[in-house]
């Protein structure tokens, strides 16, 4: 049950570091922290026929679902 909370502690500090960076430094990072930062984050984007896009993922506790058109 400890390692559960410290997991989510750390899920908790990851998002509100993430949460306050400007894109420059989402930007800086390698590929490989960025597919970390998106497995902590379960973000999933398809692309679908159409051209849209559906996003989900987890930010902050909660899990997020959006729609957003191609431009």
């Amino acid at each position: 049950m400890e390692h559960l909370a410290e997991l989510e502690h750390d899920r908790d500090a990851l998002l509100e570091r993430y949460a306050g960076a400007v894109p420059e430094d989402l930007d800086a990072l390698t590929s490989e922290e960025r597919h970390q930062l998106y497995k902590i984050l379960r973000l999933t984007v398809v692309s679908n026929a159409d051209r849209s896009l559906d996003i989900a993922g987890a930010l902050g506790g909660q899990f997020c679902s959006s729609e957003m058109a191609s431009r």
